[in-house]
């Protein structure tokens, strides 16, 4: 018969499918706000808070 083994079929489906999808590496990305920049917020707003505080 020519009827294909199931399991070759499932592969070459599988195959198809995987060069649709993007690679997963691609959807990891780096978080824009590191420590640095969160500590720098931070003290950039209780510098405001104290330039409030003295100007009252």
């Amino acid at each position: 018969m020519d009827t294909p083994d199931p399991s070759q079929a499932c592969i070459q489906y599988n195959k198809a499918i995987s060069n649709l999808e993007p690679p997963r590496e691609m959807k990891r990305r780096r978080h824009r706000n590191t420590w640095r920049r969160d500590l720098d917020a931070d003290a950039k707003q209780i510098n405001n808070a104290w330039l409030q505080l003295e100007g009252t």
